[in-house]
């Protein structure tokens, strides 16, 4: 008897492993099993347009009922996996239902860092629940902290402040996004935030809670050596990344290494053996694949973002129906803060010399950046379309020097046509 493909995650891979598989061929039957109360949906906006109250949830939908009809998946919700059997091919779920596959594809994703023994009103933001639940207690706040500087706290902290909240965001980093943007961009943000009415703490050095029978009231914190300050608190959103859920690859027997290991045909890997197993695939923020973009030379990487999520899922989908191919895009990521699009292509982690080009002081411009005199990234503010040519000319390969890219008469387009 045949069992089809199980799809692990109600989240962007998994629902585009689903349509990538039916588009290449696949006829099998398919099963997206989430853990989730809520069809699959789009988690952008949960930080901005569903926290601002301007999208509400019937919007948020990844795709509608007669996308399941059509290709034939079905959609099992409120189904956490609690056990899996590699040899038998089976999964055990929380209610001790056992689903039986042929293929299976690992669509976990990532779940946010939280701290142990928190007040109430200590919240996170990685879902739909964890949205709701941030937009009822934002009713009647006045005082916001988010600990964390990276996209999903600051976009969270502009949120909230258009809503009239007062915003402090503790950085225990001595900039913001330091692992997720370069440093004239991530300087940029600061000057935004500050502008806008954002406290900003950098350096932090340790926060504790106060609270008052267990609801939270506010939060110390030192910055640098200076003494502790007390902010007072009606909410704080802790954002300080996430942890990968591999619980179920590693049952499996999978390679696991901060990330479920693949390769570029998003083929999961024996732990023991490093082989290739054809009939397990992973795709989307909880896989560590191969790619030329990591930057410093590294073999692997692991990506949080909607475009890798979607961009391997459809090679895994592939994969899935007997396809070659490998995955290769290059990656690419926005942000929305306030009136600032923030749009940024490549990896280029800390450059030897960045070019602006556009103008700074009036919010619409990019960056250039460069190592070794090869462009390795560049960050858009306002400018979509240097966004959109920058993913070509990172995806091709050309040549272009610093002093082309500032040159605000030179043409980029001239410089794809002469690649």
């Amino acid at each position: 008897m045949s069992h089809g493909l199980v799809i692990v995650g109600g989240s962007y891979a998994g629902v585009q492993i689903a349509a990538s598989a039916r588009d290449a061929g696949y006829a099998g039957r398919i099963r997206l099993v989430s853990a989730e109360k809520t069809a699959p949906y789009h988690r952008p906006p949960l930080s901005k347009a569903y926290l601002l109250g301007k999208t509400e949830r019937e919007s948020l939908s990844l795709r509608g009922a007669a996308f399941y009809e059509q290709e034939r998946v079905e959609l099992i919700l409120e189904t956490p996996i609690h056990g899996a059997d590699r040899a038998g091919r089976t999964l055990t779920t929380a209610k001790g239902e056992v689903l039986h596959f042929d293929q299976l594809a690992l669509a976990t994703g990532a779940r946010a860092r939280a701290l142990p023994a928190t007040p109430d009103n200590v919240l996170t933001l990685r879902d739909i629940a964890d949205a709701d639940a941030l937009r009822e207690a934002a009713r009647s706040a006045t005082s916001v902290v988010v600990i964390g500087g990276g996209y999903i706290g600051l976009e969270a902290a502009a949120s909230l402040t258009q809503l009239g909240k007062r915003v402090t965001v503790v950085e225990m980093q001595d900039r913001l996004l330091a692992r997720a943007a370069t440093p004239v961009l991530a300087g940029f943000v600061a000057d935004a935030h500050r502008a806008r009415g954002v406290a900003l703490i950098l350096n932090a050095r340790g926060f504790e809670f106060d609270h008052d029978h267990g609801v939270l009231t506010g939060v110390r914190v030192r910055e640098g050596e200076g003494p502790e300050r007390a902010i007072a608190a009606d909410i704080a959103i802790v954002g300080i990344g996430v942890v990968p859920n591999v619980e179920l690859a590693m049952m499996l027997g999978l390679k696991v290494e901060d990330g479920i290991v693949v390769d570029a045909r998003a083929r999961c890997l024996d732990s023991t053996t490093g082989e290739a197993l054809a009939d397990f695939v992973a795709a989307g923020d909880v896989t560590r694949h191969p790619s030329r973009w990591a930057p410093n030379a590294a073999p692997t990487l692991r990506l949080e973002s909607v475009q890798n999520a979607t961009d391997q899922a459809r090679v895994t989908g592939a994969t899935l129906a007997g396809t070659t191919g490998a995955y290769d895009a290059v990656p690419w990521f926005w942000s929305d803060q306030f009136d600032l699009k923030l749009q940024m292509v490549g990896l280029p982690g800390v450059p030897d010399r960045t070019v602006p080009r556009g103008d700074m002081a009036a919010n619409r411009f990019s960056l250039f950046h460069f190592r070794a005199g090869k462009l390795v990234g560049v960050d858009s503010v306002n400018r979509p379309a240097d966004h959109m040519l920058a993913r070509r000319l990172l995806a091709s390969g050309t040549t272009l020097t610093p002093e082309q890219a500032q040159d605000a008469t030179f043409d980029l387009k001239s410089a794809m046509v002469s690649a």
